[in-house]
């Protein structure tokens, strides 16, 4: 991204922190990849030099080793807070987890400059020397008009005498105006600066306390939100597009309703790992011995072979044959590994559920991402929504968002899912699918429907499991088309369907 100089908002010149070319050039990218950076660069306008202030406390957090410099006298405040904030120890401990990451570093200078803000506006004393400062900058700009229009008149070689001393007593009394501006402008940077070195040590930390606590939290939300989504098993936000990486933070940031799901997505995605390795524990039980070369399955004998130097080779030779001893195993669960169809209740009785649902629905994304499984969501109500499929279980964090912030209200049917789903499994990206359907409502559906539903099922051989939440649901109804029911109070109570 290459940026001119007159579009840069922060500058070497203006920075109190040693940042070079690269800092200067990568806050300017990341103030226009990020609108929260905007909007606090912005938000105190009538402060000199405050969108400067930030970019040295963002170079503070992302520099590995940001020290001070001197700078010129108008720059005296943001000097006196950055020696104030690079001082402090808890900023040298939270500087470990921020420095070098450009998301992290970002949004802690965000919440850091959003705290000391908050202390300017509350500071009794710094809002009447910021009336003080604004008012001697108006009388400096008069002045300097007053200078400008002088200067002017008096270039004009036609000027008759009466008014040429007219513009050269302006000029003086304009001059003598903007140096008393000016010394009372250099003074009042005296008092501010003192009032700024007048922050207490414990009133600092507990900006810093915060600020890193925001950071933190929103992190875990990220990770919570698109680990095992993010292209890897890891919940590791770091693999996202940074531009993501942002659009998350705002959200979390802004919006209580997607913390929750983000929050709630991570326990689910924990509840799934875990049923997940119980299933792979029962599903290779030690049965006999065999041959082979799987590490995972060999005998503790062979183990030792492998450590005994005088065995090692003859160990390394049989493995590499695959001659090994290791356990037979005994499948007694068989995971399946086929497509997933989603179709998911979204009728007005579904609201109290809805974060929990899409937090539901993200494990599941996150279960088909991982085993490289297409994946599709159908939600429902008197209609279908908006079906979205996502093959190999990719997708983007936009998406996910969508898919989110979308709730349909309304009563509950059940034919027009099931029609959607079958739709779906004549393709042949789905034509190994299984279906899983969530719903807390009553609907019926035609003995006509049942039948061409049992047609292609047996024709095409997959299985449904029905979720029924409450005791709303007739279950006959449920029962005429899935293979499994499992009732449940909530869906954390549904925790068997991850072995899906």
């Amino acid at each position: 991204m290459e940026l001119k100089q007159k579009d840069l908002v922060h500058t070497q010149e203006l920075a109190t922190v040693n940042a070079d070319k690269f800092d200067v050039r990568r806050f300017n990218e990341l103030y226009k990849m990020a609108s929260g950076l905007r909007n606090v660069c912005h938000a105190n306008a009538k402060t000199p030099h405050f969108t400067n202030l930030v970019g040295d406390v963002w170079s503070g957090f992302y520099k590995s080793a940001p020290q001070l410099k001197e700078v010129q006298e108008e720059l005296a405040v943001n000097h006196a807070l950055m020696e104030k904030l690079l001082a402090d120890e808890d900023y040298q401990r939270q500087h470990e987890m921020t420095k070098l990451d450009d998301l992290l570093s970002t949004v802690t200078s965000i919440n850091m400059s959003k705290e000391l803000l908050n202390w300017v506006n509350n500071n009794q004393e710094l809002q009447e020397q910021s009336k003080q400062f604004n008012n001697i900058k108006q009388r400096e700009k008069r002045a300097t008009q007053d200078i400008e229009k002088a200067a002017q008149q008096l270039a004009n070689p036609a000027l008759n005498e009466e008014l040429k001393k007219e513009m050269e007593g302006l000029l003086k009394r304009a001059g003598k105006r903007l140096e008393n501006a000016q010394q009372a402008e250099k003074q009042l940077q005296q008092e501010i600066v003192q009032a700024v070195k007048a922050l207490s040590n414990d009133e600092l930390q507990q900006m810093i306390q915060g600020a890193c606590q925001q950071t933190t939290d929103t992190r875990e939300n990220i990770n919570q939100f698109v680990g095992d989504l993010a292209g890897s098993g890891n919940a590791d936000y770091s693999r996202l597009p940074i531009r993501e990486q942002f659009l998350l933070a705002e959200l979390f940031q802004s919006n209580p309703k997607m913390r929750e799901i983000a929050e709630l997505a991570g326990r689910f995605k924990q509840i799934a790992k875990d049923k997940h390795k119980s299933l792979h524990k029962q599903s290779i039980a030690r049965k006999g011995v065999t041959i082979g070369n799987e590490v995972e399955r060999l005998l503790p004998s062979e183990l030792a072979n492998y450590l005994l130097p005088q065995a090692k080779f003859d160990f390394m030779k049989r493995f590499g044959e695959g001659q090994s001893l290791m356990f037979d195993k005994r499948g007694k669960s068989k995971l399946g590994r086929g497509p997933i169809i989603c179709c998911i209740d979204e009728s007005g009785s579904m609201r109290k559920l809805d974060t929990q649902s899409k937090a539901f629905l993200i494990a599941l994304m996150g279960i088909a991402r991982n085993q490289r499984r297409d994946f599709a969501v159908i939600p429902f109500s008197s209609t279908v929504g908006n079906i979205e499929v996502f093959p190999k279980g990719r997708v983007s964090v936009p998406q996910l968002v969508d898919v989110c912030s979308q709730f349909m209200g309304g009563g509950t049917v059940f034919e027009e899912p099931l029609y959607a789903a079958i739709q779906l499994i004549e393709k042949d990206r789905f034509k190994q699918a299984d279906i899983l359907f969530i719903t807390d409502g009553e609907s019926r559906v035609s003995e006509t429907m049942l039948q061409e539903y049992q047609r292609i099922k047996e024709k095409k051989g997959f299985e449904c499991t029905a979720v029924v939440i409450g005791n709303s649901v007739r279950k006959q109804v449920v029962a005429a088309f899935a293979d499994k029911v499992v009732s449940a109070t909530d869906l954390f109570a549904a925790a068997d369907v991850f072995s899906f």
